[in-house]
């Protein structure tokens, strides 16, 4: 949100024009693509395999971006806060003695918090996976004049898709 490029663009369309034109800075563009690689299967509702994805989105992100504050961050709030909380804990260690072992387990809560996000986050992943499947499967459905649109295949099961396959003559949008 900090970077210049979001910060000196002043809409949806005109970010996702400067974007399909690469007109914007290499650092910035290394960083976005990186975001969208890693994070672009996240968001709202993403355990749900009918919700577009934040990469089908670009302009929801830019503007999810514009409305952050940067002059007032929160991430940095928090960090100061866990700082200071940390330099009263460890104050109270220091006076019981117990210095060298609040440093220890403190350090160890620090680098095993992380991997409680990582499960949920592979979940989301294979959602993803799944969605990209099933969209491909109703890019051939819409093709064909059995559905109307992509999106149109969420409003099936998995039975339903899977004899649809099977069976050219079964009548999706009466099932939709």
């Amino acid at each position: 949100a900090s970077f210049p490029e979001i910060q000196g663009t002043d809409s949806k369309e005109e970010f996702l024009q400067k974007l399909n034109k690469d007109a914007f800075s290499t650092e910035f563009m290394n960083a976005y693509n990186d975001y969208i690689k890693r994070f672009g299967v996240r968001g709202m509702r993403e355990i749900d395999a009918a919700t577009p994805r934040t990469y089908e989105n670009q302009g929801g992100l830019f503007e999810t971006l514009k409305q952050i504050d940067i002059k007032n961050n929160q991430i940095i709030n928090v960090r100061q806060r866990r700082d200071t909380a940390y330099q009263e804990l460890l104050k109270m260690a220091k006076d019981i003695g117990k210095e060298k072992q609040f440093v220890h387990h403190a350090g160890v809560i620090q680098s095993l918090l992380g991997y409680r996000e990582h499960p949920k986050y592979m979940i989301v992943v294979m959602i993803d996976r799944m969605r990209r499947q099933a969209l491909n499967i109703a890019q051939d459905f819409v093709a064909h004049g059995r559905l109307e649109s992509v999106d149109q295949i969420f409003y099936l099961n998995i039975d339903q898709v899977t004899e649809a396959q099977r069976n050219p003559d079964l009548d999706l949008l009466a099932l939709v």
